[in-house]
């Protein structure tokens, strides 16, 4: 009876711990299911993505998303693309993503151009790929859509109401719109296609500057304005409106007038930079920036830009105006007073200043608006030493453009716009000499498996030996 009595227990023991290991599987499945339904329910409503590529070369720049929100109003994408070109479908989808997740309300679509051909003829689509971008009634397309040419054009849609610049013209000025060797034509069309509309004002035809000119640009005349012009130009500035000064050594201008009312100086003589000829640069008159002071212009500045025959600039100590450079020569340069011809150096006791010399200087006070009635606002003015770097002709070296953009875009208050590029891959390929790569063809193709088939064998002598 013992013996039964003690079976009887065990057996109920062994029920009672099967009961609750049985319980406690079905708690776990329960858990377990819970816990992936509450992983989906959260992977439906939040996304975490993170870019490990080198540069977040997969994310957005911080440009593009500071202008992203400047943009109130929603976007819509209309991508055209025919059904076989999945490569193409794939870049564009993968490009309006890296906008999307910083700006939910960006639409995207595709359209096969070869179904809607008379939309393909009202916007004048005619690549593969090609996309209309839709921004409040304004729209416009672009070719070879990538994240710098797409955030110009929000950039220029956003801002198409506020962009108008005015350039002086009737005194032999630099030409937005010209394509002379001097001129700024090529410039002009990059502001263009920046959203700027760009227009001629002849303030002896045109006897106003117009109110809603955002920039007026003086680009190195070459003739004296006349006191009514000149009583113009002080009437806008007094108003608030903004300006870009191109200036040049010993100009004959007449706009010594216009620097006192800034309370800035042109330096006598012009800048000559011995630096220049580390860069193969053999006429000293071209000065070099390479090193820059800390302002919103130049701070996206990294490389060299060039300027022939520049002024120097000084700001005055006492003024309504905050004045800051934003462009330096190098130690290495002067103002040369002598004419530049033979064998030229700096004269000390002289008028010649030594370098740094400032040729860029960025001005600005409050706003008329804001002195008049307290509303906040900033009026910014612009006076460069030179206007060669902006030409046709010297444009494309070193970041002479970048420059240019950067100055239009702070004169505009587009701060957030000021740099918007893409971040490249450093170089990713592998050089071997010949004797590497045949040490790595005896490595891998004969060293590795004959090192596995010895390894194998060993084991294979060690278990028959037990």
């Amino acid at each position: 009876l013992s013996g039964i009595n003690h079976t009887a227990s065990g057996r109920t023991a062994f029920a009672g711990i099967t009961m609750m290991a049985r319980i406690q599987n079905l708690i776990f499945i329960i858990l377990f299911l819970g816990i992936m339904g509450l992983l989906g329910w959260l992977t439906e409503r939040h996304s975490m993505q993170l870019d490990l590529t080198w540069g977040n070369r997969n994310s957005l720049t911080e440009a593009s998303v500071n202008a992203l929100k400047e943009l109130n109003q929603p976007v819509t994408i209309t991508a055209f693309v025919r059904d076989g070109s999945k490569a193409v479908h794939d870049i564009i989808k993968d490009l309006v993503e890296r906008y999307q997740r910083h700006k939910p309300d960006i639409e995207l679509k595709f359209l096969n151009p070869d179904v809607v051909p008379q939309l393909v003829r009202e916007h004048g689509i005619t690549v593969d790929g090609e996309i209309l971008v839709q921004y409040g009634k304004r729209q416009e397309t672009l070719q070879n859509p990538g994240e710098k040419g797409l955030t110009h054009l929000l950039v220029k849609l956003a801002g198409a109401e506020n962009s108008f610049v005015a350039f002086l013209s009737g005194h032999g000025e630099r030409d937005l719109l010209g394509a002379a060797n001097h001129d700024l034509g090529n410039f002009g069309e990059q502001l263009e296609q920046k959203g700027f509309v760009l227009q001629a004002i002849n303030l002896i035809k045109t006897p106003a500057i117009p109110d809603n000119a955002r920039v007026l640009v003086i680009s190195s005349p070459k003739t004296p304005y006349l006191e009514g012009e000149l009583q113009l130009i002080e009437d806008y500035l007094e108003k608030g409106g903004n300006l870009l000064w191109l200036t040049e050594p010993a100009a004959n201008d007449g706009l010594a007038a216009l620097a006192a009312h800034l309370d800035i100086r042109r330096l006598p003589g012009q800048v000559v930079d011995a630096t220049s000829r580390l860069f193969g640069i053999n006429d000293p008159t071209f000065a070099l920036a390479v090193e820059y002071p800390k302002h919103a212009i130049s701070e996206q500045l990294h490389s060299q830009t060039l300027f022939p025959q520049a002024t120097g600039l000084v700001s005055a100590d006492e003024s309504d105006w905050l004045a800051s450079p934003v462009l330096q020569t190098l130690a290495r340069s002067w103002t040369e007073l002598d004419n530049i011809e033979g064998d030229i150096r700096y004269n000390e006791g002289t008028e010649e200043r030594p370098g740094p010399i400032t040729i860029g200087l960025a001005l600005e006070r409050p706003s008329a608006t804001e002195r008049e009635n307290g509303i906040p606002g900033a009026q910014r003015i612009v006076i460069i030493g030179d206007g060669d770097f902006l030409s046709n002709t010297y444009l494309g070296n070193g970041q002479n453009l970048d420059l240019g953009n950067a100055i239009f875009q702070w004169l505009n208050h587009n701060d957030s716009f000021i740099d918007i590029g893409t971040v490249s891959a450093p170089d990713a390929q592998l050089q071997i000499t010949q004797a590497g790569a045949i040490g790595l063809l005896l490595t891998f193709l004969i060293g590795l498996p004959l090192g596995l088939l010895g390894a194998g064998i060993t084991i294979w002598f060690k278990r028959r030996r037990r």
